[in-house]
């Protein structure tokens, strides 16, 4: 038999394990199974990810974001378009101005024929509403163009005391009673159909001209091309 000197009996497997604490246990086990390190790579990566998908949202999210939001009507229409300013309908009147102003009404004046309206005849009233914008812009620049006008009898005098004349005029093309009446009927035309697209203002002057941002709007084109299929046979004047 042989004796080893200094022996010592080496315990196995199943005996260091029944002298390790619960928690030890769970550590070494832990370790067996996830590389170490793994576990704070997959929280930073996920931490990661958390935060690019709320920059993106918030870096797209309509600004500012406040309760009154979700209850103001969005604007009406499938067309997308950017304004900009088109001097040609704001120069002083002249050929080309007159060219423009004349495409975008119809010839009829936005008269559609008795067969399409609930009366004899029917008028558009987006039409009449630009023939309107079009005489406050030839009244302003004939106004620019005259003498000095008294408008004493306009803003003191009772309009249906005797004797008043309403038909006289800025100049020799826009009655003044027409004038009037195209600014009101547009103020009441904006206020119907009350736009509702977001402008933002300039970030230096604090204003906005409306200009270089997209709006949604009505199919303005399609509506002219209909007004036009179904335009009076007669050459009847728009309504005023």
């Amino acid at each position: 038999m042989m004796w080893w000197g200094n022996y010592t009996k080496v315990a196995s497997v199943d005996e260091k394990e029944s002298l390790l604490s619960t928690e030890e246990k769970l550590r070494i086990y832990e370790e067996a199974i996830i590389p170490k390190g793994t576990c704070q790579r997959c929280l930073t990566a996920l931490a990661i990810a958390v935060s690019l998908v709320m920059g993106f949202f918030l870096g797209h999210a309509k600004i500012p974001l406040r309760a009154w939001d979700s209850e103001l009507p969005g604007p009406v229409g499938r067309v997308h378009q950017t304004w900009h300013h088109n001097v040609t309908f704001t120069q002083p009147p002249n050929t080309d101005s007159e060219t423009a102003w004349k495409s975008i009404i119809p010839a009829s004046g936005g008269v559609i024929d008795r067969a399409v309206g609930d009366s004899e005849i029917s008028n558009i009233a987006v039409f009449h509403q630009l023939e309107c914008m079009r005489t406050i812009y030839v009244a302003y620049y004939d106004a620019l163009e005259s003498p000095a006008m008294s408008l004493s009898n306009i803003t003191e005098a009772d309009p249906n005391a005797e004797g008043l004349d309403l038909e006289t005029p800025v100049s020799q093309r826009i009655p003044v009673h027409q004038v009037r009446h195209c600014i009101d009927y547009v103020r009441q035309s904006l206020m119907c159909t009350a736009d509702t697209n977001l402008e933002t203002p300039d970030p230096v002057t604090h204003s906005t001209t409306g200009w270089n941002q997209e709006k949604t709007c009505r199919d303005f084109e399609g509506i002219k091309a209909w007004t036009e299929r179904h335009s009076a046979s007669e050459n009847t004047e728009a309504l005023s």
